[in-house]
């Protein structure tokens, strides 16, 4: 009997989740399982059918919990109609919305495979209770990333869940790149110097991310190279940085993009852009810095657990000790000045993510709990 599998997503395109969704939907269909999405895209592919039935923004929070209680009850419904029995929902931290997407699926009787990006919210509002039920009696079976992630979840677990859980890959973004645009181009259509060199830093602001420490090592970077800053700040006060900014006189140095950044924009960030800096002080997982490998792309990263577990220090990337920003301005005057060297890391990095974290290996794995 042909296997059904769907995931109900109501975050979707609002923070990117829907380029995971469709990539290891393709690579299961590919394995003969016939798969659904549920969430807020326009458009499907013909291997993976799509439904819209959340919304993508809501000013009003009562707007937006009640589409997220009727898509919920839709998507399960068009589950059971379907003959679908197992379903995969992201897991970023243990609130009211999550609880009432895993208590629907539950009710509607189907297996859930929760995959938890993000074992601990970083702003400290999980709920104890919300995630007890989530993890040790909603969830059939949990997959995390990396081996941080399970030692990280496995005190929260009863003794029957630690044996349902599964550590699986996040997968790469290698066909994310677009041939057509090439890194000069990209310099002429974002306004910077074609012989320049630049540093980028990408993605939501938050605390944990520690701009403030890669703002602190440009005052010790070589004057030639400049930083990027693009993205939206998130429960964080950016001003914090514009002081940083301001105190070290690099204004002309640092250009700032602080809004959500479109996806074409994003491509031209990472095409004109030499290195991705991650100065983060804790993260579960990154799609940034697998993004930034996918590219071909040369990532300088702190020394966390997560990025040990993607990066082979000086191989497919740097690593400099966290939140040290003296060692990180010699480590990006290091990298930046040595041109072959970083063609070499990122050719070995876009290596990497062909072949260790390819959709059809993780599909693979998926399919021995699905």
């Amino acid at each position: 009997m042909l296997k059904k599998v769907a995931i109900i997503d109501p975050v979707g395109v609002k923070a990117g989740m829907n380029y995971y969704d469709m990539s290891l939907l393709r690579a299961l269909s590919q394995k003969d399982v016939a798969t659904f999405l549920y969430s807020n895209l326009q458009d499907g592919v013909a291997e993976v059918t799509v439904k819209k039935f959340y919304g993508i923004f809501y000013k009003s929070k009562i707007k937006q919990g009640l589409n997220l209680l009727s898509a919920t009850l839709k998507s399960c419904a068009d589950c059971k109609k379907n003959g679908v029995e197992v379903v995969l929902l992201h897991l970023f931290s243990t609130q009211l919305m999550s609880f009432i997407v895993f208590l629907i699926c539950k009710l509607f009787g189907l297996k859930v495979i929760a995959i938890a990006h993000d074992v601990s919210s970083f702003v400290g509002d999980d709920n104890r209770f919300f995630r007890n039920l989530i993890y040790n009696h909603f969830s059939d079976n949990i997959v995390v990333h990396n081996s941080f992630s399970l030692d990280y979840l496995l005190p929260l677990l009863n003794t029957k869940t630690v044996n349902n859980i599964s550590v699986i890959k996040h997968g790469s973004f290698t066909d994310m790149p677009n041939d057509a645009i090439s890194k000069s181009q990209a310099r002429q259509q974002l306004g910077l110097n074609e012989k320049g060199k630049y540093l980028l830093f990408f993605g939501q602001i938050k605390k944990v991310k520690r701009l403030d420490v890669l703002l602190e090592a440009m005052k010790d970077v070589q004057e030639n190279i400049k930083l990027i800053v693009a993205g939206k700040v998130w429960k964080d006060d950016f001003s914090v940085y514009q002081n940083i900014i301001d105190k070290h006189q690099l204004g002309n140095r640092v250009q700032l993009d602080i809004q959500f950044i479109s996806n074409d924009k994003k491509e031209l960030y990472f095409k004109a852009s030499d290195v991705m800096v991650l100065p983060y002080e804790k993260i579960f997982q990154s799609g940034v810095l697998l993004t930034a490998m996918s590219y071909g792309m040369v990532s300088i990263s702190s020394d966390i657990p997560a990025f040990r577990d993607v990066v082979d220090d000086n191989i497919d990337g740097f690593l400099f000790e966290k939140n040290d920003s003296q060692k990180l301005a010699k480590k990006i005057n290091d990298v930046a000045s040595n041109e072959s060297r970083l063609n070499a890391v990122g050719d070995s990095a876009r290596v990497k993510m062909l072949n260790v974290y390819s959709w059809d290996k993780i599909a693979g794995d998926y399919l021995a709990i699905i």
